[in-house]
Order: structure tokens, then C-alpha cells, then sequence
């Protein structure tokens, strides 16, 4: 999630931040690690959930500080969506 009081559910609870909105998420995310090192959690890993699959909006999550995205694939027939998967792979695994 992304609310006021992620951070303090993710260092009490979580292995991890899986924020799915981009709104000051370099910040929040500097913010998150900066805490779990006071906290003596060390780096807390970030996924984003649900990614478009652009690659100018995964650079821009890497830059921010994300770890790994997590794609948003279509409620479709399973031949629309392997073609979705292969698209991604397409353009992020060659």
C-alpha cells in the first residue's frame, strides 16, 4: 500500500514495500530504507506493484530506488495474456 502509515505497518510487520502508485516514491523510499537502517532492519526491498510495462516507467522506479516491478497483465483469455507476457519479456529480457 501506499498510505500515511505504510512505512510503520512495513519495519513492524513486512519483509518488504510493495507500493502500487509512483507519488513520491523516490522520497518515501529513501525515507523507508533510511528508517529500516535506524531500526537495525537493514535495506528493505521494494516492488512495485502493477508496472505498465514501459521501459521509461521501470527506469524511472530503478532510479527511485525499486528493486523488481510487477507487471499489470489484462483479465483476458489465456492466449491474450501469454502474448502480453511474451511482449514484456520481449522487450525486458533480450
Amino acid at each position: 500500500g501506499v498510505g500515511p502509515k505504510v512505512h510503520d505497518r512495513v519495519l513492524a510487520f513486512g519483509d518488504e514495500w510493495m507500493p502500487n502508485r509512483d507519488q513520491d516514491l523516490a522520497a518515501r523510499i529513501a525515507e523507508l530504507r533510511r528508517r529500516g537502517e535506524e531500526a537495525g532492519r537493514g535495506r528493505i526491498p521494494v516492488t512495485y506493484f502493477g508496472a505498465d510495462g514501459d521501459p521509461a516507467q521501470v527506469e524511472r522506479f530503478a532510479e527511485a530506488g525499486v528493486d523488481r516491478c510487477l507487471f499489470y497483465l489484462p483479465s483476458a483469455p489465456a492466449d491474450e495474456v501469454r502474448a502480453k507476457v511474451d511482449e514484456l519479456a520481449g522487450r525486458f529480457l533480450s
